[in-house]
């Protein structure tokens, strides 16, 4: 691996690209953590660091000018917090093939007011089935996800789906919301992701199937009655007898 150093930085191609944005390419050099940032001197509106071994988003000094980052095919778990203070401006963020596992991750992309562009095809957590209603409903000023627009229709379902009678987010929406990917190499390829509750699920005795099972049976709840019962059968080590069945 290549570790991302101010030499590098400053022997990396640097261009004005199609969209008159002047762009740094720094693509497939095997770069497996993002770090001194700071000598791009805010220099450029879009970075190039698809195709590296990156498995953390963060560490990015302040860059008011940086408008997108393209992290595509690298092995990112983690999206650190704090990203509005160092990329404001950010309207694009492309991290299609990575290994974002959990929807609580996208938590940390919700203060990016000008963030309207978010690719997160390939990873694990667009297979979640809340995934575009809760990434539309964090994100607002999303007004493009995985390449497809978000429509009017789509915004108030979202909203519907994840919001109380008094407006806070509703217990579906916290349940996600506390939820965090784990290292990519600190869970098996195929493991059952880390959710609330897990550990006491572990001592009473149930096994992976179950644990699927019964996030599956919260995922497609109907309503905050179901979810809240689900939710207290968990804290107490029950498996719902709907949840046994195979």
């Amino acid at each position: 691996m290549v570790k991302l150093t101010a030499d590098l930085i400053q022997s990396a191609d640097a261009f004005i690209n199609c969209v008159d944005d002047r762009e740094l390419n720094l693509r497939g050099r095997r770069i497996p953590a993002i770090e001194n940032l700071g000598a791009t001197k805010n220099q450029f509106d879009l970075i190039n660091l698809a195709d590296n071994e990156i498995r953390v988003l963060g560490n990015i000094p302040q860059l008011p000018r940086l408008k997108g980052l393209l992290l595509a095919g690298n092995r990112i778990a983690t999206i650190e917090e704090g990203l509005e203070v160092s990329v404001p401006e950010l309207t694009s963020l492309i991290l299609t093939n990575n290994q974002v596992s959990e929807l609580g991750d996208l938590d940390a992309l919700a203060p990016l007011t000008q963030l309207t562009h978010l690719s997160l095809l390939g990873n694990p957590v667009a297979r979640n089935p809340d995934y575009r209603a809760y990434a539309i409903f964090r994100i607002p000023s999303l007004r493009v996800l995985d390449f497809e627009r978000v429509r009017d229709a789509e915004r108030k379902a979202a909203r519907a789906m994840f919001t109380a009678e008094d407006g806070s987010a509703n217990d579906r929406a916290k349940l996600h919301a506390s939820s965090r990917s784990m290292d990519v190499d600190a869970e098996p390829s195929g493991a059952v992701p880390a959710v609330p509750a897990a550990k006491s699920m572990a001592t009473a005795g149930m096994s992976p199937e179950e644990t699927a099972k019964i996030m599956e049976a919260i995922r497609n709840a109907t309503s905050l009655d179901e979810i809240q019962r689900l939710e207290e059968q968990l804290a107490r080590g029950k498996v719902p007898a709907n949840s046994r069945r195979s």
